[in-house]
Order: C-alpha cells, then structure tokens, then sequence
C-alpha cells in the first residue's frame, strides 16, 4: 500500500458501527419527539385502539379478545395480527400501560429497524449503502410515524429486514435446514 493510495473510509468496520450508532440514536429521538410533539395526549383510535385493548386482555389472562366494535363483552378475535398486541402486552406487564409509554417503547423497539436496514444495506452492496439505508429508516416518516401512532407497523419495520437478512443467509449459505 502506497502513501499516494486513498484509504476507503467506508471500507471500515469501526466507521460503520460508529455511524450506525450515531443514527440509531437519532432515529429514536426523531420517533421520540414525533410521539412528544404530534401524538402526545391524543386518545387512540381505530386500529392502535384495538391493539391496545387487545393487549390488556391479554396482559390480565384474558386471552386474545376484543370487544366487537368496541362494545359488548369480549370475544375470540383474528381481525387483527396478533404479534403487535403481544409486543404491546409485554410492555404492559412492564408497567408500560397508558398510550404515551406505549409510543415511547415502541420509539426504541422501532430503532431496531435502523440497525436492521444498515445491516441489509451493508451486506447487499456496501457499508456506506448500509448507511444511506439506516439513514432513510432513521428519518423517513414513513417509518418514523408509525411507533408514535402505536402502529403495528412499528414492529414490522423491524421484522420484515431482518427477515430478508435471514433469507440472505439462506441462499448464501445452503443447508439441509435451510
């Protein structure tokens, strides 16, 4: 290696994890203050209502149930997916209960995506594409909202490229188990 030789800094394990850092922080401060600034104190409604009231139930034994629109004593339901609700559950046999708690575990649960999309962005191209991508997770609204909003989107955000990372790894490396 010569001294007239550019080192790629995007080459760099350290300089990656650095920024990668640096972002998730960010991101879950950008979801942080989405949920403070825009959602603070509104009551839910529609599906986040659903979700919430289904995670109680389930918290205090009762099952996956949910009273029919709302109304009426609680019932068996598949309307909606039942990994949100049990996310939600967890948080409320934490003590993480009302609305607000909920949008701020989600804010971290959520941040999750980031280092996911880094990592997808890293091993698909490169460590700055892996970047761009934590970065486009970190600050879109599109995946800054819905933790705020108490979305079950929050949490897929976070599945869905890990998903893809475990694909990856599947056809990279083939096995009678995969």
């Amino acid at each position: 290696e010569g001294a007239d030789e550019p080192r790629l800094i995007s080459a760099s394990p350290r300089w990656f994890a650095l920024g990668l850092l640096v972002l998730v922080i960010l991101g879950i401060a950008m979801r942080i203050a989405f949920a403070i600034v825009w959602q603070d104190g509104k009551p839910l409604a529609g599906d986040p209502m659903v979700f919430q009231q289904i995670a109680a139930y389930l918290a205090h034994g009762h099952g996956y149930v949910t009273p029919f629109l709302g109304k009426g004593k609680p019932a068996a339901t598949a309307l909606h997916p039942p990994m949100f609700p049990v996310v939600l559950a967890v948080l409320d046999v934490f003590g993480l209960q009302s609305a607000n708690a909920h949008r701020i575990a989600l804010a971290f649960i959520a941040s999750g995506g980031i280092v996911a999309m880094g990592f997808l962005g890293r091993r698909l191209m490169s460590p700055a594409t892996g970047l761009l991508a934590a970065g486009i997770a970190a600050f879109s609204p599109v995946w800054v909202q819905p933790s705020g909003k108490v979305l079950s989107e929050s949490v897929y955000l976070v599945v869905i490229p890990l998903m893809l990372l475990a694909a990856l790894r599947c056809i990279e490396r083939p096995s009678r188990l995969r």
